[in-house]
């Protein structure tokens, strides 16, 4: 596995310290741009799409604050354009982390509904479709399954084929530039695609079907870029399930040395909190991708790396005596 770190055809982003994570990436990537393939040469024009976006007030993610759709095929043909206010929520505003464009839809007039009876409009609409479209989808249909819409019948396009099938935006621009995919905004803005009102469900949803046709419209499988990241081999002692382990740990030693930055904050005063120096981009934008962002540093997230302790079990008793301080 070592010998991917020099190979000049892998993409830097892709390049991890650790192989497991090079591997999984590499992966990752050559099933993006066969996903963008599939889309582009396989997916006929009598399918049906819709582009789907939710928001949610920035202070608590449970209040659904709007969702917005655009169903469409692959001709450019718009058959609707929807963009709901969700009633319960609706004196809830953004401001601090993303703008507050609630009502600022630029297509069409924006209803405010129930959300029992947006639910009821999407869950049919969706019957007519063959394929979701959206940016940080996982996102959004996280939120939608939470609140009972039927996403069942579609799986994620992961370089696969499927009848009825989830496609991330994201993954389409990674498979195209070969980059760490960016958020909605910065890919409008790098195709030239003109926008206005971003962070209004209806606004992103109708963007990101342009965003969609302009990922897919200029996309060639046969590439010499695209051909030698696809013919890369996989080392035959990489396995995904020891990834998938390595993964599980560095999540949890991430969030032990979270808890422990709070802790000593909260309790000794004189451990600096850097949470809020980071860029909005990176921790705010729900749109964007985190799939290949590395916010894990060995020599940071060590065990107890930041505080000097050795190993768990000092851990374990260090946070117990703060949280019974």
């Amino acid at each position: 596995m070592e010998k991917l770190k020099n190979n000049r055809d892998i993409p830097g982003y892709i390049i991890k310290t650790n192989s497991l994570e090079t591997c999984h990436n590499l992966i990752r990537l050559q099933n993006n741009i066969k996903t963008a393939n599939i889309v582009k040469n396989f997916i006929d024009s009598s399918k049906k799409f819709i582009s789907l976006d939710t928001e949610s007030y920035e202070y608590n993610h449970d209040y659904l604050t709007e969702v917005g759709w655009v169903i469409f095929d692959k001709t450019k043909r718009i058959i609707k354009k929807k963009h709901f206010i969700i009633q319960e929520y609706s004196a809830f505003h953004n401001g601090k982390y993303v703008e507050d464009n609630k009502y600022n839809y630029n297509f069409e007039v924006s209803e405010t509904k129930p959300l029992i009876i947006v639910k009821n409009f999407l869950n049919e609409d969706l019957k007519s479709v063959n394929y979701i479209v959206g940016q940080g989808i996982n996102n959004d249909i996280s939120d939608l399954k939470k609140r009972g819409i039927n996403l069942t019948e579609f799986e994620e396009i992961n370089g696969t084929y499927k009848r009825k099938g989830i496609i991330g935006t994201q993954d389409l621009f990674a498979g195209y530039f070969h980059e760490r995919p960016i958020s909605l905004k910065k890919g409008l803005e790098k195709l030239s695609i003109p926008y206005r009102n971003l962070h209004n469900a209806g606004n992103d949803a109708y963007y990101t079907m342009k965003y969609f046709f302009g990922l897919i419209e200029n996309f060639k499988i046969y590439s010499v870029k695209n051909q030698k990241i696809l013919h890369i081999k996989i080392p035959g002692d990489y396995k995904e399930q020891d990834y998938i382990k390595y993964n599980e740990e560095k999540k949890r030693l991430r969030k032990k040395e979270k808890e422990i930055k709070k802790l000593y904050k909260n309790n000794k005063n004189n451990y600096r909190n850097n949470d809020n120096d980071n860029d909005y981009d990176d921790f705010y934008d729900y749109d964007d991708y985190d799939c290949y962002k590395d916010y894990f540093d060995d020599s940071q997230y060590g065990i107890g790396g930041l505080l000097g302790i050795s190993d768990d079990d000092e851990l374990d008793r260090y946070i117990a005596e703060y949280c019974f301080y």
